[in-house]
């Protein structure tokens, strides 16, 4: 008997301009209120200090945050996410003082890399629906799947897992056009332009850009890791097989294996997703989507289909984009790149455990319920139909069928995982989703009836995970973050209760698949769901998340602490240039910035903060001869704008700096600014080890000397010999830290700072507080 999905099919025609609305659509869900509402700690903070830190030092090869490097993830989130902020004006040279806490760009910024790819993904997998099943599965598709916690919360996070799994949907989207729509010949679809004239300036871009910038790295940042290989031109030896390999590609798309049907660019994209995800999130895309594609031949049968997936074309461009930077990243840090990165970061964590949870196959089960509600109340019955159509016999069928491998693959491979965290199953979710909106699709076209009991099943199990939402208003957050036994701020003074809202959502969910079991009312009720379901995207984004983030985050407290602090002056290190062994002071600069009219700092400013105030100027010039190093010089506040000052020097304190003026006037200007942070009451952050302390402060808790040097991380005692060592008696000093350990300060703090110790936060975050304290003088 051949199967339901074997009917004849049509081909769909689609337009650009309906594919750029679907694009609008999509990013009307996932984009508006991403600014609203802080970064998420650890993660968000973590790579946002990060991608902060690639725009301080210029440096988008070797990532580094805090006094460490940062070896846990490849580099694509983070370029991103800095060239996001640079585009938009954020944290330029790294961001002045403050100014992570001071603008809702930041967040914006931050996300919207990931919000980005997010609607990627929805839009090839609409695409390949309309192509392969129909235009009303393909808009069922994008509905259910845009509308799934898992995915629209995610694509609002500043982490790495969207780019990933945007990367997965499209690539099996690709896949599945090219094995199932491919023998169509490409056409112009903007006056001359084809889809060959797109992948080929794509390949331009990540291949050609990529080469380019490693020439020029190389040069700015000659030196190399002492257990490297030894390279005397590595800009070149990178650049110049990148080059070739580049322009092979693009000769070889005209002859002598030319570039004309779909399938071939399909599977070219295909491979360069395959080459974006490995440098977002390693090899666990590749692993994923190469399975699923190994176990579509062996259902189907079409081994043939294996000469048209251009491996040929595609393993060039997927190592040519994917490598070089993983190479560069071991010139500049040597075999610890190894170590860290490719064998704890990736290998363990998928092997041995790294962090995280640990579990069974059932440790997933209930994220997958609270992370696709209220659509999970169909996914068994979904799962069913699937299974009861057998091998099917149309593209149509191939696309559940591969959408079923999909998401049983995914889910086998992170319950074997070790390693667990709720969002590890996210790749899984888009193909739950496609499941779902092909089972709705038959529901609409009468292929499947008796659904009354099913709306009923389908009602109980929405009601029973709206209750489990109600009693853990937390779960929604729950699914990306770090650890997941922080508490919701229920109890004084927050209060915070959505207990009402979910449980509105929970009813007119029940109601609405009740409503779409019955014959009579099917319409009804899918518009009903469709509309609710938009409504919880709608306000999980813009209500739950702008409240709940609050106390996932350290951003109000920081905050607090820029507004209050009283400022000294500024701190400015030149950073030497080394040539053949010789050491040249950076006095160009120091002659740029003192040799003309008054300094201007920026900063967020205290509310009393005026014309007039004293300032003091130290500046740090190794090997220009000075004592320590150092040379300081007195004004004052000469003038106030919007988060900035001018410091005027007199003209006595002016002449202690015309040597050196005079000297940098003769001398080359370093490739890397100065180091600038303001002096001021120092921000401590005590026995926290969460990043956002590192994001807020724009990495002013570990500047680049030793009494910028304020994050004590683990050792509760080490506050003790820091402030005898390098405090100032009399200033103030101010402490975040958790809110269990509060009452734990004082007895680290030394005599003259025990008594003095104030609360001045502990209503903004139910997680973190912001304590002061004043060195007193020693008696």
């Amino acid at each position: 008997m051949p199967s339901v999905d074997s009917a004849p099919r049509r081909r769909i025609p689609i337009t650009l301009l309906e594919v750029s609305l679907v694009a609008v659509i999509a990013a009307a869900v996932l984009i508006p209120g991403i600014s609203g509402y802080q970064l998420i700690d650890p993660w968000e903070t973590h790579y946002g200090e990060v991608s902060r830190r690639i725009l301080e030092e210029d440096d988008w090869v070797k990532l580094r945050w805090q006094d460490e490097v940062f070896r846990s993830k490849p580099a694509l989130t983070f370029w991103m996410q800095a060239a996001s902020m640079k585009t938009l004006g954020v944290a330029k040279g790294g961001g002045y003082s403050g100014e992570m806490t001071a603008s809702n760009l930041v967040p914006f910024a931050v996300r919207l890399p990931s919000a980005l790819f997010g609607v990627l993904g929805l839009v090839l997998m609409w695409l390949m629906l309309v192509r392969l099943v129909s235009r009303r599965a393909a808009y069922l598709g994008l509905l259910v799947v845009a509308t799934t916690p898992f995915y629209f919360l995610v694509a609002r996070q500043a982490i790495t897992d969207m780019p990933m799994v945007a990367c997965v949907v499209g690539a099996i989207a690709c896949f599945l056009m090219a094995m199932e729509d491919g023998d169509v010949p490409v056409k112009p679809f903007l006056w001359r332009i084809t889809a060959v004239h797109v992948i080929l300036a794509t390949l331009v871009v990540l291949i050609g850009g990529q080469a380019l910038y490693y020439l020029h790295y190389f040069r700015l940042h000659p030196g190399l890791a002492h257990s490297a290989v030894p390279l005397r031109f590595p800009g070149i030896t990178m650049a110049a097989p990148m080059l070739l390999g580049l322009a092979a590609l693009i000769a070889s798309a005209f002859w002598p294996f030319p570039l004309r049907y779909r399938r071939q660019v399909y599977m070219l994209w295909f491979f360069v997703l395959m080459a974006v995800s490995v440098l977002s999130k390693g090899i666990v895309a590749p692993g994923l989507v190469g399975a699923v594609c190994l176990f579509y031949f062996i259902t189907t049968g079409h081994w043939r289909k294996l000469s048209q997936i251009e491996i040929l074309r595609g393993l060039p461009i997927l190592l040519l984009i994917a490598i070089p930077w993983h190479v560069a990243m071991w010139l500049k840090d040597g075999d610890m790149f190894i170590q860290r990165y490719v064998i704890y970061n990736n290998l363990n964590r998928g092997a041995a455990g790294v962090f995280g949870d640990r579990g069974t196959f059932s440790y997933y089960a209930s994220q997958i319920g609270l992370g696709m509600w209220p659509w999970m109340a169909l996914l068994p019955a979904a799962l069913v139909a699937g299974v009861r159509r057998g091998l099917p016999d149309s593209p149509a069928g191939r696309v559940r069928l591969t959408a079923g491998l999909w998401a049983c693959i995914a889910v086998a491979l992170f319950a074997m995982v070790p390693t667990k965290f709720h969002h590890y199953i996210l790749p899984a979710i888009p193909a739950f989703g496609i499941l779902v909106a092909l089972f709705i699709d038959d529901v609409l076209a009468r292929k499947t009836t008796n659904l009354v009991v099913l709306g009923v099943i389908a009602a109980t199990i929405v009601l029973f995970v709206g209750h489990d939402l109600v009693l853990g208003q937390e779960r929604f957050v729950e699914l990306f973050i770090f650890r997941h036994d922080r508490p919701w701020p229920s109890e004084p003074p927050w209060n915070i209760d959505f207990s009402s809202t979910l449980w509105a959502f929970s009813l007119v969910f029940a109601a609405a698949m009740i409503a779409f079991s019955v014959r009579r009312t099917r319409w009804l009720g899918l518009g009903v769901l469709a509309l609710s379901a938009v409504g919880l995207t709608l306000w999980a984004g813009n209500t739950y998340m702008h409240v709940a983030a609050d106390h996932w985050g350290q951003r109000a407290l920081h905050r607090d602490y820029y507004r209050l602090r009283n400022i000294y002056g500024v701190d400015i290190k030149y950073h030497p240039i080394r040539d053949r062994g010789r050491c040249i002071p950076d006095l160009a600069h120091l002659a740029a910035d003192f040799g003309g009219g008054d300094y201007r700092v920026e900063s967020v400013l205290p509310a009393d903060f005026a014309p007039g105030l004293p300032m003091t100027v130290r500046l740090f010039a190794p090997c220009a001869g000075l004592a320590k190093d150092q040379i300081e010089v007195h004004g004052t506040v000469s003038k106030v704008g919007d988060d900035r000052f001018w410091i005027h020097l007199p003209q006595a304190e002016h002449e202690k700096l015309s040597d050196l003026i005079h000297r940098g006037r003769t001398l080359p200007a370093a490739r890397t600014a100065p180091w600038v942070q303001v002096n001021a009451d120092r921000l401590l952050a005590w026995q926290l080890y969460w990043r956002g302390e590192n994001f807020w402060s724009g990495g002013e808790i570990w500047g680049e000397i030793p009494e910028t040097h304020t994050g004590f991380k683990r050792d509760a005692k080490a506050i003790g010999p820091y402030l005898e060592k390098s405090g100032i008696a009399g200033r103030t000093y101010y402490v975040v830290t958790e809110r269990g350990r509060k009452s734990q300060l004082a007895s680290a703090l030394p005599k003259g700072a025990k008594d003095s110790v104030k609360v001045v936060d502990d209503t903004s975050c139910n997680k973190f507080v912001l304590l002061s304290f004043v060195l007193a003088p020693e008696p």
